[in-house]
């Protein structure tokens, strides 16, 4: 097996897990579907966000497979190997750490801050009333994704920088922005489940 062999089992991967969340766990888990109508006014479901996520990792597995199997089909000589070594699995370790990481500090950045804001003595109602607020809301999506952004870049580059670290804030403030500003009612991510 060459690396377009394995290219191609990885597309054909991400196509079944798109698949696979889009008709069973996202019927069976979610309930509310992409779009819901409220008193006359329509808004955003909660399975939104996981369909359009899902649709674009098949997507994107789709295209990664087609290309792969073009190039198997054109003959392209290649020496086997692409498979799995330590290497890879470190870094796929690595990886793996990294998000979770970054995953906890979202989670919990923003219930932390408002309870050392409340051990300081602020007279402030405790995070789950106030996660659909202003700047409470941002905390934890922009630690966290901030965190996750700047290490990957700093992974994929392999250096750390000043320039990568604001790229990686712009980047971030854009997703919360394109996420919060023209949709009323949608918390950030992981506000919903706090």
């Amino acid at each position: 097996m060459n690396r377009h062999h394995w290219s191609a089992a990885l597309g054909v991967t991400c196509c079944l897990f798109a698949l696979l969340t889009l008709f069973a766990w996202i019927p069976m888990n979610v309930e509310s579907g992409v779009v819901e109508q409220v008193r006359r006014q329509v808004v955003i479901g909660d399975a939104m966000a996981p369909t359009v996520w899902s649709i674009g990792i098949g997507v994107l597995g789709l295209l990664l497979a087609w290309s792969s199997l073009m190039r198997l089909h054109e003959g392209v000589d290649e020496s086997p190997g692409g498979g799995p070594t330590p290497a890879n699995l470190h870094y796929l370790m690595l990886l793996l750490a990294t998000i979770v990481g970054a995953l906890l500090v979202m989670t919990h950045a923003g219930p932390w801050v408002v309870g050392i804001a409340q051990s300081l003595g602020s007279d402030i109602d405790s995070y789950r009333s106030l996660r659909a607020t202003r700047p409470w809301k941002y905390i934890g999506y922009l630690a966290g994704g901030f965190l996750l952004v700047f290490a990957l870049m700093s992974y994929t580059s392999q250096r750390v920088s000043l320039r990568l670290a604001l790229i990686a804030a712009v980047a971030v403030l854009f997703m919360a922005m394109a996420y919060d500003l023209p949709f009323k009612n949608l918390l950030l991510p992981p506000n919903g489940d706090q």
